[in-house]
């Protein structure tokens, strides 16, 4: 708008307007030419992705692979689908697609000029059957062109699905066979999203995930496995993801319907992940270690102080210099568990992500008894390496007594064979001089 001003106010100068009505229709000239600049600048560039209709598969079981056009007004294309052979076997494609080894080539030209999205083809469908068990890529490259020969300015996205061996009612039944599970379990066994980015790790004892997706994506495709394969599971709002904020929850009631948990999926959808970005850089406590090492991707830590502690030091180093960090409960420690989040806001301001870090302050007598522990520890290793070391010595000197018998043992061979020698070069004289004398006689 600064720069409006400036232009308006230079040509203002020069034609010497005078009529409050022209000037204000310039200014709305302006507006509406930079508003123009704008829209084209945001909507230059067109997104291609690629979605599955199956995010996790069976080694041996066949899925489709769509390339979403997105309305993309192109009039030619040439796209290139590359995958993992060792662990996916191309089925089928359109008639107008070549596959050569891991890439799959689609043309399309429309001889009139026409946009494909005149044509109402919003995807391409591919089938793939799934080899091997493991992740599996899915990347894009291509060219597309408009009615005009024009290059489009296009971003390519790609995907992954996940191979497993056995379907997941028979992995929970298995795991069921080796274990008894309560019916008092509430607790998920196993929870994917198909998309990477998930953070923390899946763990049945953390209820609260953090995932930045790209606008094009409107579903999550969730499998969320129980402890006990009884246990009723609902997965709620994981449809119709909106720009901004999305929370979607995996709701576990216990097979006896005492017990409830609810994992939380904490979803960003934007264009712009750089500003999503709430991860912490460096996490820790003065005088105290975190249990885990600190990771980015860990949200749950441990850690002891001593029980004249009453405020914690906490060094939160966000990723991004534009995120904030909101620490609480660092501050009135209490003796035993207390918890404090360190909660990071991204650039954007809403997407949040919280550190949980549970503190155990210690009573004195739990102290002295903690420095006692390790006064004893200290102590038993050191008569660890006490032994080592007489044993060290008693081999050594097992070593240098058997060096020793050796050396005497070859002295003794070295005399028994001087003397022999001795003995018959002494022998050979006394033969000679006998001959000798014999002869004169």
């Amino acid at each position: 708008m600064k720069k409006i001003f400036k232009q308006y106010k230079k040509y203002n100068k020069i034609v010497n307007l005078k009529n409050v009505k022209t000037k204000l229709t310039i200014l709305i000239i302006l507006n509406i030419f930079s508003i123009l600049i704008f829209c084209n600048n945001v909507f230059a560039i067109s997104t291609v992705d690629i979605t599955l209709d199956k995010y996790s598969v069976i080694k041996g079981e066949e899925f489709e692979v769509y390339i979403n056009l997105n309305e993309i007004p192109a009039a030619s294309l040439t796209l290139e689908l590359f995958f993992n052979t060792n662990k996916l076997e191309y089925v089928s494609g359109p008639e107008n697609s070549n596959n050569i080894g891991s890439k799959i080539i689609y043309t399309w030209t429309d001889i009139n000029g026409n946009s494909i999205s005149k044509h109402n083809e919003k995807f391409i469908t591919f089938k793939f059957k799934a080899k091997e068990t493991g992740d599996a890529q899915f990347g894009l490259i291509g060219m597309f062109l408009d009615k005009n020969v024009n290059l489009i300015d296009t971003n390519l996205l790609g995907t992954k699905v996940n191979i497993f061996e056995k379907p997941f009612e028979q992995l929970n039944e298995d795991s069921d066979k080796e274990s008894n599970v309560s019916e008092d379990s509430a607790k998920l066994k196993i929870m994917r999203t198909g998309i990477e980015g998930i953070s923390p790790e899946f763990d049945s004892d953390i209820n609260e995930y953090f995932l930045v997706l790209g606008e094009d994506i409107k579903f999550l495709n969730l499998e969320a496995i129980p402890e006990n394969k009884d246990a009723v599971v609902k997965i709620l709002n994981n449809s119709n993801l909106q720009k901004g904020l999305n929370n979607v929850q995996i709701e576990v009631i216990s097979k006896n319907g005492k017990n409830k948990e609810i994992y939380n999926i904490n979803i960003t959808k934007t264009s712009e992940p750089e500003k999503a970005n709430a991860d912490l850089e460096n996490l820790a406590i003065e005088y105290s270690n975190l249990d885990p090492t600190f990771d980015a991707n860990k949200t749950q830590y441990k850690a002891e102080v001593s029980n004249n502690t009453e405020k914690l030091n906490i060094l939160a180093i966000p990723n991004s210099i534009y995120a904030n960090v909101n620490i609480i409960g660092s501050e009135n420690i209490s003796f035993g568990e207390n918890t404090v989040k360190v909660i990071v806001t991204a650039e954007n301001g809403y997407t949040k992500k919280s550190y949980i870090i549970k503190v155990y302050k210690m009573t004195i007598e739990e102290e002295i008894r903690r420095e006692s522990e390790k006064v004893q520890d200290i102590k038993k290793l050191k008569n660890i390496l006490d032994e080592k070391k007489e044993v060290n010595k008693e081999n050594n000197i097992n070593k240098n007594s058997f060096k020793n018998n050796k050396i005497i043992k070859i002295l003794i061979v070295i005399l028994i064979v001087s003397t022999v020698i001795a003995s018959y070069i002494i022998m050979q004289r006394y033969i000679k001089k006998g001959d000798n004398i014999s002869n004169k006689k």
